[in-house]
């Protein structure tokens, strides 16, 4: 198996299941190697191209004169195409995927057994881990940075005002009230407790936009309808049941009031 791209894609593959799916396409520009990688973390769907098998589609495609400058070119523009330029079909154990660019290039990535998937999986798990650890370094030293820059406007700030006093100030913070907040004292524990938060709202509505979609296409979909059937002993049943008559309600509120009242013929009697 070849290094793992760099960079993953989500994408949601209603063929697969489960369809929540990342992919991705890298290549070694030294060996002229690459490999297009599709999983939804139960699965894992391939194909890895070699210098030789690279040339070949490249010429089916009517690409001549194949340097490796030209070849090393072509990986380029499908990574960059790859994102936004690339459809997926599923056809038994191959997934489909085609890169439409000035040319459609197209990969046919086979199912894995369990051995190769559990290796994909523990590359993968391991690359995560050290961009995690590399983003944290990253972080550290944008921290650093803020830290110092924030150290020296503050010098700036106090001196502009000894020079020029405060009155340009206070225009620059009311003609810029939406990121006034943001040219505060730095506050790490403040930053981190606020990017939770909207780390959790931007979460939140990723899960009710897709819940939104999945029930716009429940409702989209046309179910046939189905008569229901009862058994012949049900139906004879059904075939002799009365049937009631239903009563308007001017005659029912008649009758509820001669139940309440005493019947003509038995005031008659109770006077004799």
């Amino acid at each position: 198996m070849y290094d793992l791209p760099t960079q993953w894609h989500l994408r949601r593959i209603d063929s697969l299941q489960p369809s929540d799916c990342i992919y991705g396409l890298g290549y070694d520009s030294s060996q002229l190697t690459c490999g297009f990688y599709v999983t939804n973390f139960d699965k894992v769907w391939m194909e890895e191209l070699d210098r030789e098998d690279l040339s070949k589609r490249a010429r089916e495609l009517g690409i001549d004169g194949l340097t490796d400058e030209k070849l090393r070119l072509i990986l380029d523009t499908l990574v960059k195409g790859i994102p936004n330029k690339v459809n997926f079909k599923q056809n038994s154990e191959l997934v489909h995927a085609q890169v439409d660019l000035d040319f459609a290039w197209k990969f046919q990535l086979q199912g894995q057994p369990p051995e190769t998937v559990i290796q994909f999986l523990s590359k993968l798990n391991f690359q995560q881990f050290s961009n995690i650890s590399y983003l944290r370094y990253e972080i550290g030293q944008l921290k650093h940075v803020l830290e110092a820059k924030e150290s020296y406007s503050r010098f700036l700030e106090l001196n502009f005002k000894q020079a020029h006093g405060e009155s340009l100030i206070k225009q620059y913070k009311k003609n810029n009230k939406e990121v006034i907040h943001l040219i505060t004292n730095f506050n790490k524990q403040k930053w981190e407790n606020e990017i939770k938060e909207e780390y959790l709202k931007s979460r939140q509505q990723d899960a009710k936009a897709a819940n939104k979609l999945n029930l716009e296409n429940a409702i989209a979909c046309n179910f046939p309808a189905r008569e229901s059937q009862l058994p012949s002993s049900n139906k004879s049943l059904a075939k002799r049941a009365p049937t009631s008559t239903p009563i308007s309600p001017s005659k029912r509120s008649r009758t509820n009031s001669l139940s309440l009242k005493e019947s003509p013929k038995r005031k008659k009697i109770g006077q004799l």
